[in-house]
């Protein structure tokens, strides 16, 4: 009995109580307000999360219209290119950003991106890895001439015989050709080998692992599309809470 009679002197101290209930009680109250602020900041957080993942993808969009143009592409065009060309392998956001570095390695080879980009599907159906990866392998050995790159792909290109070859379909001497003919050369050669060491690449059944692929795809477009339309609802209306908010604590800590 003293042992309760010190503990209640002990919590009186901390407040006007009357018995132990009151107190449970007083904490009780203080744990829902506490939990009700906690589910408060949580939303904020994950609303905050989805504001930036929105501007991420708005982001990779812009910098694509601008690239494209400044390539001399429509982007437009060049979008439904690429869409046709990862035929679900690739999620949109992604594949512009994989296009948006592509662009700027190739320069005015950018147009034929969507031809990379399906080599690159063919590649990842039948050696494996990662799409992404694959067609960033393609288009920086057509960019740098570095077609060593390609032989874990099953893809071997000879530089000397693709020069060559160009060099005869715009009558000149190889030694004449510009550096950007150079690289038109090299990428034309790999681009052929689609024709023959990717042959008949992604036109039979379809494996568990190009199906997963495209599932994980179909995930992925489904949430950026909710967070987009997501941005689109309150995307203004929660920055301006943000800033309401900063304002108000800036007050209470001061």
């Amino acid at each position: 009995i003293s042992g309760v009679k010190e503990a209640k002197k002990t919590l009186s101290e901390l407040g006007e109580i009357e018995n132990i209930s009151g107190v449970l009680g007083g904490f009780a109250q203080m744990g829902l307000a506490l939990g009700t602020v906690g589910a408060l900041i949580y939303g904020v957080k994950k609303s905050f999360d989805f504001a930036m993942e929105a501007d991420s993808i708005k982001q990779v969009n812009s910098q694509f219209e601008i690239l494209s143009r400044n390539a001399g592409i429509v982007p437009e065009i060049l979008k439904t290119g690429i869409e046709e060309a990862t035929q679900g392998m690739v999620d949109a956001d992604d594949a512009l950003k994989a296009a948006n570095k592509a662009i700027v390695e190739l320069g005015v080879n950018a147009k034929r991106i969507p031809e990379i980009m399906e080599m690159a599907r063919k590649v990842t159906i039948l050696f494996g890895g990662d799409m992404e990866e694959n067609f960033a392998k393609l288009s920086q050995a057509a960019a740098t001439g570095n077609t060593r790159l390609l032989r874990t792909m099953g893809i071997v290109v000879d530089n000397d015989d693709a020069l060559k070859a160009y060099a005869r379909t715009v009558g000149k001497f190889v030694s004449d050709l510009t550096d950007q003919e150079k690289k038109n050369a090299i990428l034309n050669a790999v681009l052929e080998k689609q024709n023959t060491a990717l042959k008949g690449a992604g036109t039979g059944v379809e494996t568990l692992a190009v199906r997963w692929m495209k599932f994980k795809t179909s995930i992925k477009e489904v949430y950026d599309a909710v967070i987009l339309a997501y941005d689109k609802m309150i995307g203004a209306e929660f920055q301006a809470m943000i800033t309401l908010a900063s304002d108000k604590l800036k007050q209470f800590a001061n």
